[in-house]
C-alpha cells in the first residue's frame, strides 16, 4: 500500500504545482478538486485518516465554490466555509490519532479558508501556507514522494506567488 500511496501523492503532486500556474480562479478550483482526490486516497492507504477524510472536506468543498462562483452565489461561500470547517471538526473527534493530527487539521483550515478568498494572490498564499504544514505532516509520516514533492509544490508556488506580484505591479 505505501507503493500505491506514493504514486497517488506524485499525481495530486503535480495536480496542485500546476495550479499555482494558472490565473482563473474556476480552472485552479476544479485541479486542486483533483489534487485533493489524489491527495485523500495517498493520506487513506497509510491510515492517516484524519488527514485522508479532511482532505475529502476539501475536495467537496471545492466543488461546492466552484459552483457558487459559477452561478454567482457568492454569498453562500461564508455559510459553505462554516459547513466545511465543522465537518472538519467532527472528522476529527471521531479520527484523532494524536497531537500530529494539527497538522493536516490546520493546513484544512488554510486551504478552505484561501477558497472563499477572491483575490488570487491570497488564495495562493493561503495554499502556500497550508502545503508548508502538510510538507511538514508528510515528513513526519515518513511519506518522503510526499515530503519531495510538497517541497517542490512550495518552489513552484514560491515562484507562482512572486510571478503573480511582477505581473500584477506591471497593470
Amino acid at each position: 500500500m505505501y507503493i500505491l500511496s506514493q504514486i497517488f501523492i506524485v499525481i495530486s503532486g503535480i495536480l496542485f504545482a500546476l495550479s499555482y500556474l494558472f490565473e482563473k480562479k474556476g480552472l485552479i478550483l476544479i485541479i486542486n478538486v483533483f489534487n485533493n482526490l489524489f491527495f485523500a486516497i495517498h493520506f487513506l492507504l497509510l491510515k492517516s485518516f484524519t488527514a485522508s477524510y479532511s482532505v475529502f472536506v476539501i475536495a467537496f468543498f471545492l466543488i461546492i465554490i466552484y459552483f457558487l462562483d459559477k452561478y454567482n452565489k457568492k454569498h453562500y461561500k461564508l455559510l459553505s466555509l462554516i459547513i466545511a470547517l465543522i465537518l472538519v471538526i467532527i472528522i476529527s473527534i471521531f479520527t484523532w490519532e494524536s497531537a500530529l493530527s494539527l497538522l493536516p487539521i490546520c493546513a484544512t483550515t488554510f486551504n478552505l479558508v484561501g477558497t472563499i478568498l477572491n483575490k488570487t494572490l491570497t488564495v495562493k498564499l493561503f495554499y502556500f501556507f497550508g502545503t508548508v504544514l502538510n510538507t511538514i505532516f508528510m515528513f513526519i509520516i515518513t511519506s518522503y514522494f510526499g515530503f519531495g514533492i510538497n517541497i517542490a509544490i512550495l518552489i513552484v508556488g514560491a515562484v507562482g506567488i512572486i510571478n503573480h506580484l511582477r505581473f500584477t505591479k506591471k497593470v
